[in-house]
């Protein structure tokens, strides 16, 4: 009884200090990430000053910075010249598929804004108590066999098959109501656009 009280201790131990410095770990790698992305962003920011600067090579740089193949650099210039760059080019970046195109002409549109699909405010309201609805019931069903048969070794295995199906639709569902919301906040915060140089964004959000 000792023994097998002992080998559960040096588990769970193992177990402890194996998750702390997981995290401890994560936390080192998220702040190395968070350096190497202001030097990148400074250094590409200071190249677009120079008149030679390849188009490909300003697309590319621009795209690199909101971390999309889809975005457009004139774009993310108008997203990193708002108040709060960091948080509004995030917003972007996971919502982009949900606005039209920015134009390069701002005197056609001035202002990011939703596809005509999304335009409605009430479409959008059921839209996203729709994605939630099925989050919950997805996540019912990714467990449904612990809560039908909780502690059963056959709810076990049968979770094999109902936690990957109702895990991953589950997932999807969320994320689709996330879109939605971080585009509504990008989208009506737009009043608070600034005509701030982008480099000066890039000194102050460091």
């Amino acid at each position: 009884m000792d023994l097998a009280l002992g080998l559960r201790g040096a588990v769970a131990a193992v177990a402890i200090f194996g998750a702390g410095r997981a995290m401890y770990e994560l936390k080192v790698g998220q702040k190395k990430h968070l350096r190497e992305e202001y030097d990148f962003a400074k250094q590409f920011i200071d190249e677009t000053e120079k008149e030679d600067l390849h188009p490909y090579t300003k697309e590319k740089g621009y795209q690199a910075v909101a971390g999309s193949t889809i975005a457009q650099s004139h774009e993310v210039e108008y997203v990193l010249s708002l108040k709060n760059p960091v948080q509004c080019l995030r917003d972007f970046s996971l919502s982009r598929t949900l606005l039209t195109d920015f134009p390069k002409d701002n005197s056609v549109q001035d202002k990011l804004l939703f596809k005509e699909k999304y335009g409605s405010e009430s479409k959008r309201r059921w839209l996203k108590r729709w994605y939630l609805f099925l989050y919950f019931v997805l996540a019912v069903v990714a467990f449904l066999p612990l809560i039908i048969n909780p502690g059963n070794s056959l709810a076990m295995s049968q979770l094999l098959f109902t936690l990957p199906f109702g895990g991953f639709y589950a997932w999807m569902a969320l994320h689709a109501y996330t879109k939605l919301r971080r585009a509504e906040h990008l989208v009506g915060n737009q009043e608070k656009h600034t005509r701030q140089v982008v480099s000066e964004v890039f000194e102050k959000s460091a």
